[in-house]
């Protein structure tokens, strides 16, 4: 106590220094006799010294009986060896109470009061860059926490390492988390765990580069993350149908795929239309399917189909539209007719894939989604829907971690302006994160924001231990999502999700469960009416994709099936509707003009061939014309000549048929009135007179009156000859007269 007036002296002199020692000594201080301080670890002693790594805890929580084991690494970057080191075991003192103090134990900045539980000096010393593995075992009976339901919850745990290098003292520590669970009287903490099966951007721009599916560039990563939920059936699903396009049609009875013979084109989604990517199975070159094979071969698209239709038995999948299309960009945009033909494609596609999906739940990819976007979706049948906790901040907060469900208002949104409600399925940042594998603590790395699996699968554990403590009495229900970009480590998932699924304070549910809970009637404020984000499509890329596609199918009307013929490239712009761009704003532009440069293509596969200089020198004759089909169907059209003068009297429109991959020649009866050079339009049009395919400018040189002239001269010639040769006749007759001798003559 002798020290308290010099520190009062000296917040008298510097009241912000004491105001700083009084919530240092408020946090840190605690009685000599806890134990000895663990130590921290600084960047520079990772790279200077020792560095620590956890590489395992078992059993993920602990149970009276159950023996606890941790094992790491321990490597030396000194540049000397390192001799005598030690590596101890500790365990927090004071177990915590609320999640901050959690965060506050993973600052390996902050000190806190623990007990030893293990200590192993290791037999020789590490040389410079060398690492050595060691596991710590604690037995049951050394635990040092009571074995009573009160005592449940998480506590810290921490590995100190400590060694003697050639410039000195070498420390280094790690921290983790620790549940111990000697039964408890609490109510469990219902969990429900959303996985989204859903493409990433550069899944689309790989398919489109490789003239692809979709299902072939990501077989290997949603086989994975699939795989991972294999544990708990309990898992939801986010599917998007674009993963199923190109895949065998399946029995929706059988769940086994239909036997036809069918042609990859005759399935929902499939195409072989030139100049798009097809939507037909063919191998990946993707890693193998099984993450711990050494041998297995490369994941297909079918593999992802066989595992899809597999671990979706019994489980819940809630359908996304196709190419999980973004709400809210096409609602901002008053361009809703996207969103509803994706939704369309959607479930045309899972008609016939042998999963069956729930469409009552929907989950738009906003940020910050408004009202303007859910109203859309309610009018489309939504009934509930997923956001992000703070798109409805609490009015108050509270003390406790509240059930994830609320209760979405907006007026005037249902037919004659009534109201129209659905569930706020609200996500659990924290646990989301935890379960994503990234580390939410405060100063966790200082060299990367993500945390280690064995970190991230103690923190799960930890954060549902602390939600059921909070409230024991009150049990409540809580959302984890994965994100839709996921790209972590499957096998890491699935020990997250196995433990919770383990866990008997946590009792895992699929999200309807939670759709269908009560609103806990908290005070939360509404959404925004309308709110455009940074990185969702803006109105002109929308209209763009809109524009093309409506003429594709304008354009495919002359076609037999018109929906096959630009099937594929209908699917490719309608890729270029989905909230994946978010990620890559500069792809969506490439890939969108790459899919309408598709699209182009396809419409210049038809037109009429430009030919030479036509003479025509009567005043009926015939003018051919050449139509060029490189489609790979028949296609039906109206020939149109509109000539640029009245010299040239042409029929108004020609009905043409022209067989897939041919050119055909059509002659054109028309009338010459007088002599000039006439250039003629020559286009093809649909049934009701829109412009398709190229068109070409035919020259025709009209010399109607050159045919009288010629007959007249010819006949003229023909007349003169015939007088010449009569003449010459006659003459030649009078010649031989004037020879012959007179027999009266001859007489005398």
């Amino acid at each position: 106590m002798s020290g308290l007036p010099a520190r009062g002296a000296l917040l008298a002199r510097a009241p912000w220094r004491g105001l700083t020692l009084l919530l240092v000594v408020c946090l840190l201080l605690v009685p000599a006799a806890a134990g000895r301080l663990a130590p921290t670890a600084s960047a520079a002693e990772h790279q200077d010294g020792l560095e620590l790594d956890l590489t395992g805890v078992s059993p993920a929580f602990l149970r009276p009986g159950e023996p606890l084991t941790v094992a790491g690494t321990l490597t030396n970057h000194a540049t000397s060896p390192v001799a005598d080191a030690t590596v101890t075991l500790r365990l927090q003192r004071n177990a915590p109470r609320t999640r901050s103090a959690i965060d506050l134990w993973l600052d390996l900045d902050v000190r806190f009061a623990t007990l030893q539980l293990a200590r192993l000096n290791l037999e020789r010393s590490l040389a410079p860059g060398e690492s050595t593995a060691f596991r710590l075992t604690v037995p049951p009976e050394d635990f040092p926490i009571a074995a009573v339901p009160s005592a449940f919850g998480s506590r810290g745990i921490a590995v100190d390492a400590a060694g003697a290098g050639e410039s000195g003292p070498l420390e280094a520590t790690a921290r983790t988390l620790l549940v111990w669970y000697p039964g408890s009287n609490a109510q469990p903490t219902t969990v429900s765990l959303l996985v989204p099966l859903v493409p990433t951007a550069s899944d689309l721009i790989g398919a489109a580069l490789g003239a692809t599916t979709v299902a072939e560039t990501s077989a290997e990563r949603l086989i994975g993350l699939a795989g991972a939920t294999a544990v708990a059936p309990a898992v939801t699903w986010a599917l998007d149908p674009l993963v199923l396009a190109g895949l065998d049609p399946v029995d929706a009875e059988s769940a086994q795929p239909v036997a036809t013979g069918q042609e990859p084109g005759e399935s929902p989604g499939v195409t072989t239309s030139p100049g798009a990517p097809t939507e037909g199975p063919s191998p990946a070159p993707a890693p193998a399917a099984t993450p711990n094979a050494t041998s297995e071969p490369a994941a297909t698209p079918q593999d992802l189909g066989a595992v899809l239709r597999s671990l979706a038995q019994g489980r819940e999948v809630i359908a996304l539209p196709y190419a999980d299309a973004d709400a809210a960009a096409t609602t901002h945009a008053g361009l809703t007719g996207l969103y509803d033909r994706a939704l369309a494609i959607g479930q045309d596609i899972t008609r016939t894939g042998g999963i069956v999906t729930t469409s009552d739940t929907v989950w738009p990819a906003a940020t910050t989604p408004d009202a303007a976007t859910m109203t859309v979706l309610a009018r489309r049948g939504a009934s509930s829907a997923i956001l992000p906790e703070d798109s409805l901040p609490l009015r108050s907060t509270p003390t406790y971690t509240p059930t994830g469900r609320a209760t979405l208002e907006m007026p005037g949104g249902g037919p004659q302006g009534a109201s129209v409600t659905m569930a706020a399925l609200l996500t659990e940042s924290v646990l989301s994160a935890a379960l994503a594998g990234t580390a939410p603590a405060p100063g966790r790395d200082a060299q990367s924001d993500d945390a280690r699996a064995l970190d991230a699968r103690q923190y799960v554990l930890a954060v549902t231990a602390m939600i059921c403590r909070e409230r024991p009495s009150d049990g409540r229900h809580v959302l984890a999502v994965l994100p839709r970009d996921f790209v972590g480590d499957p096998g890491a998932l699935a020990e997250r999700i196995g433990s919770l699924d383990e866990a008997p304070w946590v009792e895992l549910a699929p999200v309807s469960t939670l759709a269908d809970a009560p609103d806990p009637g908290l005070a939360r404020t509404g959404l925004p009416g309308e709110h455009v984000e940074e990185q969702e499509a803006p109105p002109e890329v929308l209209e763009q994709i809109a524009t093309t596609s409506a003429d594709l199918a304008q354009f495919a009307e002359i076609a037999d099936d018109p929906a096959l013929l630009v099937r594929a490239e209908q699917l490719q712009l309608q890729q270029a509707t989905s909230a994946a761009w978010r990620s890559d704003t500069t792809g969506r532009v490439s890939f969108l003009n790459a899919a309408t440069a598709d699209a182009e293509a396809v419409q210049l596969g038809v037109g009429v061939l430009s030919s030479g200089t036509v003479n025509l020198i009567s005043d009926t004759g015939d003018l051919p014309v050449t139509v060029r089909n490189s489609l790979d169907q028949p296609i039906t059209a109206q020939l149109r000549l509109t000539p640029d003068g009245p010299s040239l009297q042409l029929p108004d429109v020609v009905t043409v048929e022209v067989p897939g991959g041919s050119e055909v020649p059509f002659p054109v009866r028309v009338h010459a009135v007088g002599s000039a050079d006439v250039q003629v339009l020559a286009e093809l049009t649909d049934a009701i007179g829109n412009p398709v395919g190229t068109s070409a400018t035919l020259v025709v040189r009209v010399r109607a009156d050159w045919e009288n002239v010629g007959t007249a001269i010819l006949a003229a010639i023909v007349g003169l000859a015939f007088i010449v040769g009569l003449v010459r006749s006659i003459r030649r007759s009078s010649r031989r007269g004037d020879s012959v001798p007179n027999p009266e003559d001859a007489t005398t």
